[in-house]
């Protein structure tokens, strides 16, 4: 019975463990090739800081942090899910589809861009004072 109970705890803490530390620290050159092009094309004369891999429900995801405080996270196969950078910093939009970009700039052309994110649906905009649009991939702010 003490065996049993040794293993039961010990599986437990196991498990603890682990979940504790899912994001670990991988070569840059271990994220997607595609998530690699991103961050040479938009942040071409910044370096990279570090980069990371986390698994959610068995899917990995990817987050690399850059030295001027930029932030950008990809999916599993490099699709940009994120980017956020500091106040100070100008955030590229290059990536946009042509119709969210047009309505940003027709509506908040005037706004500094600090982070943005997508589920594939909705892109998620929040300016530096606070403010918020969401826009669909047809340029529809809702």
């Amino acid at each position: 019975m003490k065996k049993v109970l040794f293993i039961i705890c010990a599986t437990m803490l196991a498990f603890a463990a682990e979940a504790k530390n899912d994001e670990m620290s991988i070569e840059y050159d271990q994220i997607p090739a595609k998530a690699q092009s991103f961050v040479s094309e938009y942040f071409p004369n910044v370096a990279v800081k570090k980069a990371t891999q986390k698994f959610d429900d068995g899917i990995a995801e990817y987050t690399v942090y850059l030295k001027n405080k930029a932030v950008v996270k990809f999916d599993m196969v490099g699709g940009w899910n994120e980017v956020e950078v500091s106040k100070k910093s100008v955030i590229p939009t290059g990536f946009l589809p042509k119709k969210v970009s047009e309505t940003l700039n027709a509506n908040f052309d005037n706004k500094s861009i600090c982070k943005m994110s997508n589920d594939g649906y909705v892109y998620v905009i929040k300016y530096s004072d606070g403010f918020e649009a969401k826009i669909n991939a047809n340029g529809v702010i809702f």
